[in-house]
C-alpha cells in the first residue's frame, strides 16, 4: 500500500538510507574515484523496519520497533539506483585524466536484510536506542568507460550496508514535515551514520584485457569503498552523496542470492546448496523470499570451541529476505579447503562477525565431501573445523604429462615430501570434469613416504583412442583424505599415424601474470628433445626447476621454492633450456 507523501511513515522513512563507508584496513590504493551524487533509494516496500508508533504518535503499544495492524509501517527500500557519477580521480596508465572515465550501474536490489543491535551485536535486536539492520543489495552490473568505450565490464556487485536507527533529536527535526514530530518521545537507534562497503567482479568475457590486467593480482575481484557521504531527504526517496574508490579486491568473496518459498536452490560458486524447508516471505506485498550466500575465501578468525583447533579455509554468511525461515545448508568441500577425513569435521556456526564460534549439532555428514547443516532458523555465519592437524601428507614439486614415442599419454609427477601418505591413483576423462572421470588405477600406486620426496611415473596403456584426454592425479592419506591435482591435457592422435608432437621447442607466456596463488606456465617440446624449465629470483637464484619430455605440457608454479617455502612478492624469471631453445621470460608474484 502506498502511503501519502505527508504520512509518518514517510517522514521516518528519510533517516534509513543515510549510506557512510568505511574503508577496510587493508583497502588497496584505488584505481578509480567517482564522485556520486543523488543515488536514489526508492520502493520503500521492502522487508519491515519498524513502526509509527512512539509517545505523541501513539497507535498501539508506544513501542515502534513491535508490528501492529493499527500502526502505520515503515519499510526498507526495494532498490538502490541512478545518481550521476562523475571520475575525480584516476591512478592508471591508460587514461590521461579522470574527464576520459566515465561509470554507470544498474539497479541494486535487496537480497538480504537482517535485524542487529547496533551498539551491542550480543544484546537482541530491539532494545530501544540501539536498534538498526543490515541490508545487501546486490544483482547490479556495470561498466567503466574510457572515452565513451566500455573497458571493465562489472558483474555481481554488491554493497553490504549497516543502518542504525534515529535518535529522539532526527525524528524531531523532522517536524517541518509533520508537525507532531515535533513531540516525539525517546530514541529508536543511536542515529550514527550507516556503515558500508561494496565488492565485484569482472566479466572477462567482455573486458578490455589490457584493461583487465590492473586487476589481476586479485583475482579480478573488485572493492567498493564509500567515503565521505551527505544526504538530502525528500518525503518519497532519499537522495545520497558520496566518493566510491575502486580498487583491486583484498579478500575473496563469491556471493549469490536466489528466490523460492520452498524447495532447493543451487549455489555451485558458493559450494553450497540450500533446501528451503518452510518460509514465510518479508515485504509490505509479501513477496521478499530471497537466500543470499557469500563465500568468503579465508580462513574464519574468532575463538573455537575447545578441542577443534582447525577449520576449512573460507566460511560462508548466510542472509535473506524471509521474515521466518527453516533452511537445510548443505556445504561441498574438497581436499584444498580440508585435508583430513570427513568424519572429524564439525560445521561451526556464529550470529556475529565478532562472536565466538559455537558447534552446531544438528547436522548430517553426507559423504567426503559434503556436509549439512540442518534446522537453520537464523541469519550468521558458518565454517567446517576439525580436531586433526591439517598439514596436508604430500607437497607437490611437479605434475606433467605428455604423449611418449609409442603414443601413449604419460604421467610424470615428483614430490617435494611425503608423511602418512597411502599411495596415488590416476583419473581420466575426455571433458574437464573430475566427478565423471574414469579411475585408471584400482590398484594403487603406493607412495614412497620419503621426507625428500619421490618421483613417479604412470602411462595410460588402456587409452589409444585418438582425442584429447584431461588427467587427474590423487594422492591418498593413511586416514582416507584425498588432495587432487590436475587437470593436465594430453592429446593423442590416430595410433597408425605420427604422434601428435610439437614442430619447435618453444616456452609460452605464464597466466594470470601479475599471480597471487597460482601461474600456468605454458611449454611445447619436439620431438626427440628433453627441455628444462627453471624460475629464478631476480638476485639470480635458482628457485624450482621441471625436466620436460616431448610433447604439449602445462606446468602450475604455486609461488614456493623447491623445499615448499613460501616465496616473497616480485619479479621472476622463467627460462626454457634445450638443444634447440634458451628462451626465457618474466612473471610477477604479488601476494596479499
Amino acid at each position: 500500500m502506498r502511503q501519502n507523501p505527508r504520512s509518518v511513515i514517510m517522514i521516518l522513512s528519510l533517516c534509513l538510507f543515510f549510506i557512510t563507508g568505511i574503508v577496510p584496513a587493508l583497502q588497496a590504493l584505488p584505481l578509480f574515484t567517482f564522485s556520486v551524487d543523488d543515488l536514489e533509494g526508492n520502493d520503500r516496500s521492502g522487508n519491515w523496519v519498524y513502526d509509527a508508533d512512539g509517545a505523541a504518535i501513539n497507535t498501539h503499544d508506544a513501542n515502534p520497533l513491535t508490528f501492529s495492524p493499527t500502526s502505520q509501517h515503515f519499510y526498507a527500500e526495494k532498490f538502490v539506483e541512478n545518481g550521476t557519477l562523475t571520475c575525480t580521480a584516476e591512478n592508471v596508465p591508460l587514461a590521461a585524466s579522470p574527464a576520459e572515465i566515465t561509470i554507470h550501474f544498474d539497479a541494486f536490489d535487496l537480497v538480504s536484510f537482517t535485524r542487529i543491535n547496533t551498539t551491542d551485536p550480543a544484546l537482541p535486536w530491539n532494545v530501544l536506542g540501539q536498534a538498526g539492520d543490515r541490508r545487501v543489495y546486490s544483482n547490479a552490473n556495470g561498466y567503466i568507460a574510457h572515452n565513451g568505450v566500455p573497458k571493465l565490464y562489472m558483474e555481481n556487485a554488491t554493497f553490504v550496508i549497516t543502518t542504525p536507527y534515529p535518535t529522539q533529536a532526527q525524528i524531531r527535526s523532522w517536524a517541518t514535515w509533520f508537525p507532531p514530530l515535533a513531540f516525539w518521545t525517546g530514541s529508536i537507534g543511536t542515529g550514527a551514520p550507516q556503515t558500508g562497503y561494496g565488492f565485484g567482479d569482472l566479466d572477462l568475457s567482455l573486458s578490455d584485457p589490457t584493461w583487465a590486467a590492473l586487476f589481476a593480482a586479485s583475482d579480478y575481484k573488485i572493492d567498493m569503498a564509500m567515503v565521505g557521504i551527505t544526504s538530502v531527504v525528500l518525503p518519497t526517496q532519499g537522495l545520497f552523496d558520496f566518493s566510491l574508490e575502486i580498487s583491486p579486491a583484498v579478500i575473496q568473496q563469491e556471493t549469490g542470492n536466489d528466490e523460492t518459498n520452498t524447495g532447493p536452490l543451487g549455489f555451485p560458486a558458493q559450494n553450497v546448496v540450500v533446501e528451503v524447508q518452510s518460509s514465510v516471505p518479508g515485504g509490505e506485498a509479501g513477496d521478499m523470499n530471497s537466500v543470499y550466500i557469500n563465500e568468503i575465501q579465508q580462513a574464519p578468525t574468532g575463538i573455537l570451541p575447545a578441542g577443534l583447533n582447525f577449520t576449512a579455509t573460507k566460511y560462508w554468511l548466510l542472509g535473506g529476505t524471509y521474515d521466518t525461515f527453516n533452511l537445510a545448508i548443505t556445504f561441498n568441500l574438497t581436499s584444498a579447503d580440508f585435508s583430513k577425513a570427513a568424519v572429524d569435521w564439525k560445521i561451526l556456526f556464529r550470529p556475529y562477525h565478532t562472536a565466538p564460534w559455537s558447534i552446531w549439532t544438528d547436522y548430517t555428514l553426507i559423504d567426503n565431501a559434503h556436509i549439512r547443516a540442518n534446522n537453520v532458523t537464523q541469519h550468521g555465519e558458518f565454517t567446517i573445523a576439525s580436531a586433526q592437524d591439517e598439514t596436508l601428507p604430500v607437497e607437490m614439486s611437479s605434475f606433467t604429462a605428455y604423449v611418449n614415442s609409442d603414443n601413449l599419454a604419460t604421467l610424470k609427477w615428483a614430490t617435494a615430501s611425503e608423511t602418512d601418505l597411502q599411495g596415488f591413483q590416476v583419473y581420466a576423462n575426455t571433458a574437464a570434469s573430475l566427478s565423471s572421470a574414469l579411475l585408471l588405477t584400482p590398484n594403487i600406486i603406493p607412495a614412497e613416504n620419503s621426507s625428500s620426496g619421490a618421483v613417479y611415473n604412470y602411462t595410460a596403456v588402456d587409452i589409444t583412442a585418438a582425442g584429447t584426454y584431461y588427467f587427474w592425479l590423487e594422492a591418498r592419506s593413511l586416514d582416507g583424505s584425498s588432495q587432487y591435482f590436475g587437470p593436465n591435457i594430453v592429446k593423442l592422435t590416430d595410433p597408425e599415424g605420427t604422434p601428435n608432437l610439437p614442430d619447435r621447442t618453444s616456452l609460452k607466456a605464464a597466466y594470470p601474470n601479475p599471480f597471487v596463488a597460482n601461474a600456468t606456465i605454458g611449454a611445447e617440446i619436439k620431438s626427440g628433445e628433453q627441455a628444462r624449465l627453471e624460475i629464478y629470483n631476480v638476485a639470480g637464484q635458482l628457485i624450482k626447476s621441471y625436466e620436460l619430455n616431448q610433447g604439449f605440457h602445462e606446468l602450475t608454479w604455486d609461488g614456493k621454492d623447491a623445499d615448499g617455502r613460501q616465496c616473497s612478492s616480485g619479479v621472476y624469471l622463467y627460462k626454457l633450456t634445450s638443444p634447440t631453445t634458451n628462451e626465457s621470460r618474466k612473471m610477477i608474484l604479488m601476494k596479499n
